[in-house]
């Protein structure tokens, strides 16, 4: 774990349930992944945020889905959208268009709190260029070009929606293009 340079209670708070985080500067949510995911030496990495809640089995259905293929690969999902006080609001979209790399230079359909690597994608990425803006979009875009998604149709995520998000998830009918252009980057 990378503390990105909280001002609040964060590493008191973790280190009272005896989890250990690194202290850092802030240097933002994909270069905080990066050095985290280059000091990393584990047959799965997963990518966490704070404020999102995993349902129980989420690491165990990755890694079982992952058994299942020889070379890198990235196992991603939809999301099951909740608002702060974890009520329901709706599934992300489903991918209509497929996983395809073609795809994947328009949109991504891997969600950073989704994405569960295997050693050898790991290693492949090693960690992202500095250019990079979005860390899962890049990540899917690379094991794309390999044919290494692996996709879960079966949220195992609680997305919290809410006004601090850097992203947002779109959920429902509601979510169209227009709605997208209009709301931006930050939901």
């Amino acid at each position: 774990m990378r503390d990105d340079g909280s001002t609040d209670r964060t590493l008191e708070i973790l280190r009272s349930r005896r989890l250990d985080a690194e202290r850092g500067e802030h240097v933002g949510f994909v270069r905080s992944f990066g050095r985290l995911l280059a000091g990393a030496d584990a047959d799965y990495v997963a990518f966490c945020d704070q404020d999102d809640v995993w349902l129980p089995d989420k690491l165990s259905r990755a890694v079982a889905r992952l058994e299942r293929v020889s070379g890198p690969a990235l196992y991603c999902g939809r999301l099951a959208v909740v608002d702060d006080g974890l009520e329901p609001l709706g599934l992300s979209p489903f991918p209509r268009r497929g996983l395809s790399f073609a795809n994947a230079l328009v949109e991504s359909q891997a969600s950073g709190c989704t994405i569960v690597l295997n050693r050898a994608a790991r290693e492949l990425v090693g960690s992202f260029p500095a250019e990079v803006v979005s860390h899962d979009w890049w990540l899917y875009l690379v094991l794309s070009a390999l044919g290494g998604i692996v996709y879960d149709e079966q949220p195992a995520i609680l997305f919290r929606k809410h006004g601090g998000q850097a992203f947002g998830i779109g959920v429902g009918a509601t979510d169209t293009w227009r709605a997208k252009l209009t709301r931006g980057p930050s939901v």
